[in-house]
């Protein structure tokens, strides 16, 4: 180490200092962790401190240059999650901070009770039963807990999310397992629901679509404001949508005769098959497959292949 501009000291000084700029004087380093690396590509050659530092539930990565003690990328994650590198400026301020969290195989479970806020959500078919979630700042930050069958998922949002982290949450259900009952509710974020097989589905969402793809039910509820609702699949028993500033789309596979259906529109235009209507539909068929739309300055399509 005698060729280096920076010792191992002034290494671990330098990210000690970096570290309490960010997070506060205050900042008590529980451990350190000391290592020497070359990089490749740009700064090819390059010899670098990669110090690893924990403080709190948190810990902190920081890459040095070992010949002026440039700060050149750091992560930053919480005990237990996995790490992202992000990039630093050259005044050695982050740039991004991001925490992500994947558990590829987990416990089995048939209830899902989730309630999120600034974040998209994917509930989809897998291999296993898993989770991975990624969000910005721990002022927004995501958990989740999976006892007794319910995997529940909730967003801590202690202030205004500000971060450009696109934060989202990814549930995934093994092909042949069926789940009883999935409680989404969602602010400013998507729902996207794959093939997947579930008695009872009730999704709420504000500021963000919903989408649902082959997914396979008893019961569908879904209600939306500020944003549009796509059904794409099998009819299925009883599909019930609420929509409020934004329209409702279903492309049903089935015969129209196989199906009941009440569309009701306040300010907005009601299809079905391609024939607009000039006021509510109602069609009565005599079948356990219900479909009942209500929207508010909305358009409602209905189409059967």
């Amino acid at each position: 180490d005698k060729n280096l501009e920076i010792s191992k000291d002034a290494a671990i000084d330098i990210g000690v200092k970096h570290i309490k700029d960010e997070e506060g004087q205050q900042t008590k380093i529980e451990s350190v962790q000391l290592s020497k690396s070359n990089l490749s590509g740009i700064r090819n050659g390059t010899t670098t401190w990669n110090a690893s530092f924990t403080y709190g539930n948190e810990v902190k990565g920081v890459v040095i240059d070992a010949q002026n003690g440039e700060v050149l990328t750091q992560n930053s994650y919480e005990k237990g999650d996995g790490p992202v590198s992000v990039g630093v400026n050259r005044s050695g301020k982050e740039k991004e901070r991001k925490y992500i969290k994947q558990e590829s195989d987990i416990k089995a479970f048939d209830t899902i009770d989730l309630k999120i806020c600034s974040a998209d959500v994917e509930l989809v078919e897998g291999d296993k039963y898993g989770i991975k979630y990624v969000y910005g700042s721990k002022g927004n930050r995501i958990t989740y807990t999976n006892k007794n069958g319910k995997l529940t998922v909730k967003s801590h949002n202690k202030k205004q999310n500000k971060s450009k982290v696109n934060s989202y949450v990814i549930i995934t259900v093994p092909k042949k397992a069926k789940l009883s009952k999935s409680d989404l509710s969602v602010t400013s974020g998507d729902i996207t629901l794959g093939k997947l097989n579930c008695s009872n589905i009730d999704v709420t969402c504000c500021s963000g679509d919903v989408e649902v793809k082959n997914a396979s039910y008893n019961q569908i509820y879904l209600s939306v404001t500020s944003g549009d609702i796509v059904i794409n699949g099998d009819l299925s028993n009883t599909t019930n949508c609420d929509a409020v500033s934004g329209d409702v789309i279903m492309y049903c596979k089935g015969k129209k005769n196989n199906c009941s259906y009440d569309l009701i529109c306040t300010s907005g235009d009601i299809t079905v098959d391609g024939k607009k209507n000039d006021k509510n539909v109602h069609v009565n068929n005599n079948s356990k497959n219900k479909i009942t739309v209500n929207t508010v300055s909305g358009d409602i399509d209905l189409s059967f292949k």
